[in-house]
């Protein structure tokens, strides 16, 4: 049984009653925040006495962006500045080795994505304080961008979706040609976004 914001609080049955050792909880953006599990096992399903059940406690990290806010005119070069919880204090290189990862394996990125474009994950590091808030900078567009839109998105990543933004990055270093990426890795989770204006 689960219970979570995905759950609105409430204890929710996942499996129904099943034989399987294993259940797989495939989270999504609903689930960030306090969760709590409970397996309850038993011999048989209409046998209620006598069954053992064990709770366990999960916090999925999560991330907001601050500033810039909503529809805020931002320059090419923007300040990127938010709140996180579950994301260890430091600084993270966004390359391996020396990744860091928050308490559920992820690791936070920032993505520029022009509405109906590709998505253009940032390589600068990411600054995490004590306190959860973290600053970076993102690249947003050239001169021809001017009054257009963009949206940024922070992404928390697994590290199959790192590996693939790395990847990335290699393939292009050192071209003027950075096309994007033409959706989020898989394993790439946007847990928030902001749009903006490119001023």
């Amino acid at each position: 049984m689960l219970k979570g914001p995905s759950t609105s609080d409430n204890w929710q049955d996942m499996t129904n009653w099943t034989s399987s050792r294993s259940w797989d909880w495939k989270t999504t953006s609903l689930d960030i925040g306090a969760n709590s599990i409970r397996a309850t096992i038993s011999d048989r399903k209409d046998v209620k006495m006598g069954s053992d059940s064990m709770d366990a406690s999960y916090t999925l990290a999560s991330a907001k962006i601050i500033s810039p806010i909503d529809n805020e005119v931002v320059s090419a070069f923007q300040p990127i500045e938010g709140t996180s919880k579950g994301i260890q204090p430091g600084t993270w290189r966004t390359k391996p080795p020396n990744w860091r990862s928050t308490s559920d394996g992820y690791q936070l990125w920032i993505f520029v994505y022009p509405p109906g474009d590709s998505y253009h994950p940032q390589d600068l590091d990411v600054n995490v304080n004590a306190n959860g808030d973290w600053f970076t900078q993102a690249g947003i567009g050239g001169e021809e961008d001017k009054d257009h839109k963009f949206n940024l998105l922070a992404v928390l990543a697994d590290e199959n979706a790192t590996n693939t933004i790395n990847q990335y990055y290699e393939e292009h270093n050192g071209s003027s040609n950075w096309p994007g990426l033409p959706a989020l890795p898989k394993g790439a989770v946007q847990v928030h976004q902001v749009s903006v204006v490119r001023g």
